[in-house]
């Protein structure tokens, strides 16, 4: 086979070859193109189109997968709540399953909020007691059972009581019984309970 030396080739061939080249070389990557997005075409058209649901073709759905649960408050917290009702009569309000995240707020910077937020945003405590004239939180009772004995449920709790004490709001941690005496448990609140503090945006 004969060897074709480009230093014996006329420059202007040798422009056209690498013109004819990378015209080849485009025409390859466009045509590429094209059938990948003709087939990406085909591969939507036989999909459904995704639907906008409003508030009407909801009705005509069936119902939604929402039921209320069997009780808001297990037995042993009902049992709690009832003790509660007459150890404070009407000197509070009762406020139980408080998630935590409406009971403190972030005092950190934009930067840190949504870190600190995520910590406390899916918690709850099973009993917020505050003054029924403004409703400011002036304990948090904990109705510690066995689960209170695992480890995760002892973090949760030492963070719980770390919060509490950086914001300067009690807490009562209170063994769950099978009854409670009235009289100990209204003391055990008068110990622990302060004046509630007042936001500067108040005064």
């Amino acid at each position: 086979m004969p060897t074709i030396h480009l230093a014996n080739l006329d420059p202007s061939l040798i422009l056209l070859l690498l013109i004819a080249s990378s015209a080849l070389l485009f025409l390859l990557i466009v045509t590429a193109l094209i059938a990948g997005a003709t087939r990406r075409r085909r591969r939507q058209a036989n999909q459904p189109d995704p639907e906008v649901l409003t508030p009407g073709d909801v009705e005509h759905e069936g119902p939604l997968p929402y039921q209320p649960v069997p009780e808001v408050l297990t037995p042993a917290e009902r049992s709690f709540y009832r003790c509660l009702q007459q150890a404070i009569g009407q000197d509070l309000d009762i406020f139980p399953k408080m998630r935590l995240a409406d009971v403190f707020k972030i005092t950190t910077t934009r930067g840190k909020f949504w870190e600190y937020f995520n910590k406390i945003s899916a918690k709850h405590i099973d009993f917020l007691l505050c003054d029924m004239k403004a409703s400011h939180p002036r304990l948090i009772i904990e109705l510690d059972d066995s689960s209170h004995n695992r480890h995760r449920r002892q973090e949760r709790d030492e963070f719980l009581n770390r919060m509490c004490a950086d914001a300067g709001l009690p807490i009562l941690h209170q063994p769950a019984q099978m009854a409670y005496n009235t009289k100990e448990l209204r003391q055990s609140i008068i110990d622990r309970i302060v004046a509630p503090k007042t936001d500067p945006k108040d005064s």
